[in-house]
Parts: C-alpha cells; structure tokens; sequence
C-alpha cells in the first residue's frame, strides 16, 4: 500500500493540473454558466444587462437645486442623462428623487382576435382590451380604435378598458378589435434614501385601504407567505429596505419559469418557480403581509432596441409591481427585471390592486362568450407590434393595390407624421432603394400625412431588401423595411 503512494499522489496532482487547465481555458463559459444559475435570469434580467446604463453620471439628489414639490411635472436639468440625453428630475425628498431620460417614440398597436372554434353560432362575444394613459414616465399622443363603435369604460380596480360586444357570431367566423396609440416612452430610475421615507403608519388611508387587502391570488395571511415574509425582512422596519429585502428573496427564491398558469402565492412560493406575473403575486404578497401598499403593473414590451422602425411583436407582455413608500408615492420593483428602474420599452396599460371584475388577472385583453353548444369553444389570439424610432413619429405602411387601374401603381405607400402640419416651402422626399441602390425618388410630398403610389415595374416585389426612405430638412430620416399586406383594397 506505502509502495502505491507515491504513484497515487502523481494521478492526483495530474488529474489536479487537468483541471486547472479546463478551469483556465473554459474561464468565461463556466463562470457564464454560473452566474446564470446563481442568479436565475429572467429574460428581462438580460435584457436590463444588456442595456445597462451608467446611472453614476446622474446628478444626486443633494444636488438638485430645486426644492421638494407636490403634484405632476418634470425639472430640466442644465446635466445630461446617461448618454448624453434630455435629463428630467422629480425631487421627491430631501435626498431623493426620480429621474426621467433617454425618450423613444413609437407607434404602438395591441391586436385581439377571437375565433368562434364551434360547432354552433355564438349567442354574444364581449371582447375587451386596456389601453395606455398618460403616466409620469409615457405620454399617449393619439390613441384610435378600430371598430370605432367601442364603448371606453372602466373595471371596479379604474383601470381604462375599451369593451365591444357581438351577436350571433357563426362558426369559424373570426372577430378582431385593435388600438393604436403612438406614444412616448422614458427610462426612469429612482434614488431614494431609505431616510426620506415615513414610517408604515403614515400610509394615506385611500392607499391603505385598497392596496393592502388580501385576494385569493395572494393569501397574504397562510404561514408559507408569513414565513418567507419574516426570512425575507430579519426584523428590518424601513419600508423602502425592506421592499428591497422582499425583492431580493423573490428574485433569490424563485426560478423564473414560464407556463402553466397563474398560481397565487402560496403556491409559487412551495413550488419555488415562477413567471413574471406570478414573481409580481407573490412580491405583492409578501409585501401586502408586512404592510407595505403594493400593486401589479402590466405592459407591451418593444422586443427589439428602441432604434429602427420594426415592427417589433410582443407576444407575452410583462407584469410587475410597485410599492407604496410613505412621503415619496408609488416606486417601480420588477423583480424579474431591474430595480428601482424601468425601461422605455414598456409601454404600461395595467396598474391594478387585484383581480378586476371584467379581466379577473388578465392585464391586457380579455373576453366572455355564451354559445348555445355545450361543446361551444373560442380559439383567441392577441399580440402587440411596436414601430419605433428615437427621433420621429413617422410611421409607413405599405400596400398592394387590388383594383389595378392606370392610375394606381402596384405598391401603395403611405405615412403620417404626428404633430406635423402642412406648411410653406416644407416638403417630405420618399426614395425607393434595393439593395442599396435607388430604385425610384419622389419628391415634393407632403410633410405631415399622404399616400403614393409606386409604379409597378419600380417595385416588382417585396423584401426584406426593399428600404423607403422618408426624408427632410429639419426631421430626422427614417428607414425601414416595407410590410406588405396582399390584396388590400384602398
């Protein structure tokens, strides 16, 4: 046994050395791996670190020169944001405050189409969709609806619902309800010093009474919550502290997973995984159980980066939450995202206290259908797409002409540039490129909205290497690629 020592200490320091050599080549992989597995990200963790901004170039709060104010409205700041952007303040207490940069603009639609899968005829389909308002961080511009004939009201949580109803829908007839708002969008970041926030007592009465009860989503009294309540906080009493100790045992605790329903708390929190809108239940939960005012907010997300024209399309969309801090108001907390932060490429429709009476936990669309068939069914699809720009409202569309006439070219072009008027010695130049070679310039066009349409023979088919250019003197350019629509009549 003495004998084989020395040959067994030479295999280990081997096998040692082996390792040391994976370890040293395979660094940056393995601690990749790692750090995904510790961290658990969600792909909003990613795409925040993807878009990580240096918030260190952001004046402190100490610095801004003006004094604590009540109500609505944004401070310019003389500094940058950033990136060099248009910097807004909103001092919220002697050592905190919200800031608003890095604008995008974008023309926004959120499709809802229900099918009547059958066998029999619907007896009523009740569509409904929230819709974007003005928030401290967006600005909804215009907003239009199709059909027109909506009637704009809200749920018993005031949340802003355009609602449609139908009758006698036959099988396999399919019903579609759109909104298109073109927006304005922020990023937004808070520092607030954990000393500028009251105590729990002094939450308003209004705010405790309506964000602090239980649902059956949240069970905000079962021991799994009050026990992972207590483990999260360590006795701490600061609210914003403690909202962050919530947000970090969330996030640290749960695994991001998507499907398989919206389960409440009690259950996501025993199971150890969940999606975004069941990290936003059960931070509401446990915030709710240790007294803090929390909500969920729920948004389209723009899929792509905040420059080109897109369409991006969203799929999923995302749900958060926010707390209530005592003399500073309500503050973002995406757990599966950022804290105290929040992207310009949410675009927010929902802000809730709980399940609502007309969407129950949907915080986009939803519907309600009757049919005379005990096997009746609907099939339901909905997604928003997103156009964006930094710099421009302007939007395009491109169509084909059914009705062929002398007159009409094949590929009709239109855009609508809001805000703009028609004025003296302004015009819009539209080039036609393929590949990056002119193709066809039309001049002379009007600068706030028209249409023209591009002879046939200019324009032979479509592309993803087909760009219109829309042009101006004193507006930015936008390029995008043309989605056509076959057959559209004018």
């Amino acid at each position: 046994m003495q004998a084989n020592l020395p040959r067994m200490k030479l295999v280990l320091a081997a096998f040692a050395l082996a390792v040391a050599v994976v370890v040293l080549i395979f660094e940056d992989r393995l601690i990749s791996i790692l750090d995904r597995s510790i961290s658990r990200r969600s792909p909003y963790q990613e795409a925040a670190r993807e878009t990580h901004r240096d918030f260190t170039r952001i004046p402190k709060p100490t610095d801004l020169a003006f004094e604590v104010r009540e109500g609505s409205g944004w401070i310019r700041m003389e500094s940058a944001g950033p990136d060099g952007e248009e910097l807004r303040a909103l001092k919220l207490g002697p050592n905190s405050a919200a800031y608003r940069f890095n604008p995008a603009v974008g023309d926004v639609r959120l499709i809802h189409r229900v099918k009547n899968a059958g066998p029999g005829d619907l007896t009523y389909l009740k569509t409904y969709a929230l819709y974007p308002s003005n928030l401290d961080r967006q600005e909804v511009v215009d907003l239009t609806f199709s059909p027109g004939d909506g009637q704009l009201t809200e749920d018993d949580r005031g949340q802003k619902i355009v609602a449609y109803q139908f009758e006698d829908v036959a099988p396999g007839a399919t019903l579609e309800t759109v909104w298109r708002a073109r927006v304005r969008t922020w990023d937004l970041h808070y520092k607030i010093d954990p000393a500028d926030v009251g105590p729990l007592d002094e939450v308003p009465e209004p705010v405790a009474s309506e964000f602090l009860v239980d649902a059956d989503i949240f069970r905000i009294a079962h021991p799994t919550v009050t026990e992972a309540r207590d483990d999260a906080l360590e006795r701490e009493t600061n609210p914003w502290t403690m909202a962050r100790r919530i947000f970090d045992w969330v996030r640290n605790h749960i695994e991001y997973r998507t499907g398989g329903g919206w389960d409440d708390a009690v259950k996501v929190i025993e199971r150890g995984s969940g999606s975004c809108s069941e990290y936003a239940f059960t931070f509401v939960a446990m915030c709710r159980s240790a007294g803090i005012p929390a909500r969920w907010t729920g948004a389209l997300v723009r899929g792509g980066p905040a420059k080109g024209p897109g369409p991006y399309r969203d799929n999923t969309h995302h749900r958060w939450a926010e707390v209530y801090m005592p003399r500073i108001g309500w503050v973002h907390c995406d757990v599966p995202g950022t804290w105290a932060y929040l992207p310009n490429s949410y675009l927010i429709v929902s802000q809730s206290s709980g399940p609502s009476d007309i969407l129950h936990l949907d915080y986009d669309v939803s519907c309600d259908w009757h049919s005379a068939e005990m096997s009746g069914k609907v099939a339901r699809e909905r997604y928003a797409l997103w156009y964006s720009h930094p710099n421009s409202f302007y939007t395009m569309e491109a169509k084909r002409v059914k009705d062929h006439t002398p007159s009409a070219g094949d590929l009709r072009i239109t855009w609508d540039v809001l805000g703009e008027k028609e004025e003296a010695g302004k015009t819009l130049t539209l080039t036609v490129s393929r590949l990056g070679e002119t193709v066809t310039t039309i001049p002379g066009l009007n600068p706030a909205r028209g249409y023209v349409d591009v002879p046939v023979e200019a324009v032979p088919e479509s592309g993803p290497d087909l760009t219109v250019t829309l042009s101006r003197s004193d507006k930015p350019t936008l390029a995008g690629y043309l989605d056509l629509v076959e057959n559209t009549d004018r």
